[in-house]
């Protein structure tokens, strides 16, 4: 499972700022919506207890064990109801039993047989009681028949930042009343929601084999898991697929994807791949599905067992309500991913696809025993990210990967922090956050660092081979490093593991010249409760000196206060510490002006190096301008990040230095780069901007021509509108993105329709900024074209099904409003014809209206202060 993609869009809204030449839709603004207070609603409660016995959520009891599933399914697609018959093989778990009880949500029972006898059950909508003909024991199995009805539909409570709905199975556009939208049906069963379209033992400590009929309209093609072993077409037009899953996995991991799909195939080894895709996407599906047979080739050598599934199908689905699911041998991804060629070179796909390919080792081959310990799937996953990311582009890109995943553990752990193995959470939903991903991924990197590749690898394999197919829990995982690496690693899983929190560094530095002694100080000052006081771990530290040599050290830290002191030949010019960034840590370096200088060393880190440069960008925006060589030094960096930042701040009257930014607009190989190099000729050389501007919108792609566009309106804005005219026939979001940023800014209210008929092209984040600036050239219309325009979008935000579409409407409203606040502040008039009061108003009532959880926090940040 990869997060919701909102959760991520809305990260870099509230943390970061974009990248891209668009307007921001939050403004770090606080705006008067005349007092606007609306209270997000609580989340879902668990059962009060004596408040002296803390809550406790321990894995699931097991009565039976299930062996095996077979289901046949068929659809009512008007009233969004599964017509089912579930056969369950089983036997008692342990001890002898005449009852057990199945998760069926919300179903209608029509009968229950074993042995083609009725049976008596006792059913309260969500727990299903059955009554055996006689007591069995452990040895004994039993094949249990169960027609029924599933009403998915009937529940549609949000969930959590990862998975935002709770139904189980989705039925999109069944009654194929919108133009824009395929009509599909898909499940996402994590955590406990399968059991809304089948009846089960709904926990991860359960697993079976699998087989399912699936009838349907013969134009759909059909997915589920494992191999496909016959396809019946049936005289009413309906088509049947026999699907099979002959290795157990967990039922949480069964689906279903139904559509009209393009299916390309392709082969890894003797395992066959296939990607479904929207058929105008057929030409793109193998860039969608970027580097699969690599991935899967690279996982199977590093973990040491070969990928272990039949088959691996991955397939995109209209509205998901998640980023990725790991369904065994067959993947589901949200619409995002679906993009054309050309928009896949800049945003590749396959950070998210080895995290979910990952997945059918850590968390289907072995999976958590509980949702309180699921960082052993979902850390693991999200670790798998950054050994892709090192195989594949390099330490320095995964290095810098695994920085952002410490940037949205910490925003996250700044407002609610938990053990990453969680026994007493409220709801299990709540463990699908930044704790699980991204501090579970970190922390086992730091292991990673700590007993070093060849044993951490050992201790991956040895955890795999002796839990396949099985259940496991966080000590399963300690034992497995302890013996592949011959040590004690309690404390390290009790402080990383069982305990909240991280350290919180003081960290400073001094040389005492007189006798060449460096001193350093790291104070831990972390005070939340239930977090240790101290916190135990090895440091690196590299001293530079002035002929380029670097030297190591390493360190133990395991006081509150600690002093390191270091004999040196001379004074350092540089000293790093934890340059790796190897600690999950907040830290604070005491600040030293005199060493910005040297702060920024080829030889380091790359994310050291990233750090240096902005801390000396903050610096230069201050006025140091002592510092503008060092950013002359850096626009040779090996990464990119660094090039882009340091183009853009290099010395503008050095011509040496103009003469390699032109190379650079020219030659670099990162569009990135060569943008801001771009940007930096615009501000400083127009004459030679415009030339290559204009080169680059008559040859360059479409991607590039976009962003050379939104560069050319910063600084020659009427060029930019004579230019835009030329890219409105046939335009594809990531140009008419740039188009409708471009109107919007002029007031070019004349474009308002082929902007407005825009809106349906996007279908991903991408859509938020481009229905912000929909809005803001919307509101420059006349008030009758205005006030209908807004009508449309209120309905939007107000009853879409589509999460993202309700959002893109709310921070559409808010950004007119933010707009109109920055005009009046800065005495300037904004054109709106729209009423600005009515905008407030409607905007109201879209976060009085909402219910998603996700969605009511992200709307805190519209209150007033």
């Amino acid at each position: 499972m990869r997060y919701s993609l909102l959760f991520f869009v809305w990260f870099v809204i509230s943390c970061t700022a974009s990248k891209k030449a668009t307007q921001p839709v939050i403004p770090e603004q606080v705006v008067n919506l005349e007092d606007v207070e609306v209270n997000a609603s609580d989340s879902e409660q668990t059962e009060t207890l004596n408040p002296e016995i803390p809550v406790y959520k321990p894995s699931y009891r097991r009565e039976i064990d299930l062996l095996h599933t077979k289901l046949e399914v068929s659809f009512d697609w008007g009233k969004e109801e599964v017509i089912g018959k579930a056969t369950l093989v089983l036997k008692p778990y342990m001890y002898e039993i005449n009852r057990f009880r199945l998760d069926a949500k919300n179903f209608i029972i029509k009968s229950i047989k074993l042995n083609n006898t009725n049976l008596t059950y006792d059913y309260d909508s969500q727990n299903l009681y059955i009554n055996l003909d006689k007591t069995y024991n452990s040895d004994q199995e039993m094949t249990i028949v169960i027609d029924y009805v599933a009403r998915p539909s009937e529940f549609a409570a949000g969930s959590s930042a990862a998975i935002t709905s709770e139904k189980g199975l989705f039925f999109i556009d069944a009654k194929e009343t919108d133009p824009d939208k395929p009509t599909q049906i898909w499940t996402q069963g994590e955590t406990e929601n399968n059991s809304r379209w089948f009846p089960t033992v709904d926990k991860p400590n359960e697993r079976c084999t699998e087989e399912i009929y699936i009838t349907v309209n013969k134009k759909y093609k059909t997915l589920s898991n494992g191999l496909l072993v016959s396809s019946k077409e049936n005289a009413d037009g309906t088509r049947t697929d026999y699907w099979k899953m002959d290795l157990p996995h967990a039922p949480y991991l069964f689906m279903m994807a139904i559509g009209e799909y393009s299916v390309i195939n392709d082969q890894w080894k003797d395992v066959p791949l296939q990607y479904f895709v929207e058929p105008e996407f057929e030409k793109d599906a193998k860039q969608i599905y970027n580097h699969t047979p690599e991935i899967l080739e690279f996982f199977s050598n590093t973990y040491g067992i070969k990928y272990p599934w039949p088959k691996l199908s991955q397939v995109v689905v209209r509205d998901y309500v998640s980023g990725a699911m790991e369904n065994t041998s067959a993947i589901i991804y949200g619409e995002f991913i679906q993009k054309t060629e050309e928009e896949l070179v800049k945003e590749p796909n396959d950070y998210i696809l080895a995290h979910e390919i990952a997945h059918h080792w850590f968390g289907d081959y072995v999976t958590c025993e509980s949702w309180s310990n699921l960082t052993l799937n979902e850390g693991f996953a999200n670790y798998a990210e950054y050994l892709w990311f090192e195989h594949k582009y390099g330490k320095d890109q995964a290095d810098m990967h695994r920085a952002t995943e410490l940037s949205g553990y910490l925003a996250s752990a700044a407002y609610r922090i938990h053990p990453l193995i969680d026994f007493h959470y409220e709801n299990h939903t709540d463990m699908f956050d930044a704790h699980s991903y991204n501090k579970g991924g970190l922390v086992l990197h730091m292991l990673r660092n700590l007993i070093g590749d060849k044993a951490f690898f050992k201790a991956l394999k040895l955890y795999l081979v002796k839990n396949a197919f099985t259940p496991v829990e966080v000590h399963n995982l300690r034992m497995a490093f302890e013996e592949a690496s011959g040590q004690d690693l309690n404390w390290f899983f009790d402080q990383w593991f069982l305990q909240a929190g991280h350290p919180i560094l003081k960290i400073s530095k001094s040389f005492d010249e007189a006798t060449n002694q460096l001193s350093i100080t790291i104070q831990q000052t972390q005070q939340q409760d239930g977090v240790p006081q101290i916190f135990r771990f090895p440091i690196a530290i590299y001293t530079n000196d002035e002929s380029g040599k670097r030297v190591f050290n390493e360190r133990w830290v395991d006081q509150r206060i600690q002093t390191f002191t270091f004999a040196l030949p001379t004074k350092p010019t540089l000293v790093e510490v934890d340059p790796d960034k190897i600690i999950l840590c907040e830290r604070e370096d005491e600040k030293d002006e005199a060493s910005l200088l040297n702060l920024y060393n080829p030889a380091s880190p790359a994310i050291f190096r990233y750090d240096a440069i902005d801390k000396i960008v903050q610096a230069l925006d201050e006025g140091n301008e002592e510092l503008r060589p060092v950013m002359n030094k850096a626009i040779s960096d090996p990464l990119e990040e660094i090039r882009a930042a340091a183009v853009a701040r290099c010395t503008p009257d050095n011509k040496e230095i103009k003469e390699k930014i032109v190379s650079i607009a020219k030659n670099d190989p990162k569009e990135e780069v060569r943008i801001a190099a771009i940007s930096f000729l615009g501000e400083n050389e127009n004459e030679l901007f415009l030339k290559m501007a204009d080169e680059l919108l008559n040859n360059g792609t479409s991607a590039q021509k976009a962003r050379v566009l939104l560069v050319l309106q910063q600084y020659a804005p009427q060029k930019a509108l004579e230019y835009a005219d030329r890219y409105e026939k046939n335009a594809k979001p990531v140009m008419l993105s740039a188009l409708a940023k471009i109107y919007a800014d002029a007031g070019k209210t004349e474009k308002l329709d082929l902007i407005e008929k825009g809106l349906t092209q996007f279908k991903s984040y991408d859509l938020i900024s481009y229905t912000g600036n929909y809005a803001t050239l919307l509101a420059k219309s006349d008030a009758l074209r205005a006030k209908a325009g807004f009508d449309k979008m209120f309905d939007t935000g107000m009853n879409s099904q589509s999460k993202i579409k309700r959002f893109a409407a709310a921070v559409a409203f808010f950004q007119v409003v933010v707009l109109d606040q920055m005009s009046k502040n800065e005495g300037e008039p904004t054109n709106f014809k729209i009423d600005i009061q009515y905008i407030k108003d409607k905007l109201k009532e879209i976060i009085s209206n909402e219910k998603d959880p996700e969605l009511q926090s992200a709307y805190e940040r519209f209150r007033t202060e």
